[in-house]
């Protein structure tokens, strides 16, 4: 199931998948390729990869990365589109308290 997604030059669209696979859709053609070097995903509950963004050196996304005792970690990574692989990839932030439960929080 698409998630996110964002515009490549040449006329290319980059998808995020809710179970961590990052591709590119060629829609002149059809062709899906998926790429490699995405960072490891908790996929259960609402923890996933999420949504993804370009800019014209790095590819920014979001997800949930397993922590201990299944516990997730939100986080924020970029890395750098090299073909058909993800490289370079840098985690920018990773929320400091795991979280027990798959679910989002809502402020009240």
């Amino acid at each position: 199931m698409v998630w996110g997604f964002d515009f490549l030059p040449y006329n290319k669209i980059i998808f995020s998948e809710r179970s961590g696979q990052i591709s590119i859709l060629d829609p002149g053609t059809g062709a899906v390729t998926a790429l490699s070097g995405e960072p490891e995903v908790l996929d259960q509950g609402e923890g996933r990869l999420l949504d993804l963004r370009t800019d014209p050196d790095w590819v920014y996304f979001c997800f949930s990365a397993p922590g201990m005792n299944n516990s997730s970690l939100m986080t924020l990574a970029r890395a750098q589109l090299q073909a058909t692989s993800l490289v370079n990839l840098e985690r920018i932030y990773i929320s400091d308290e795991p979280r027990s439960r798959n679910i989002h929080l809502v402020a009240g």
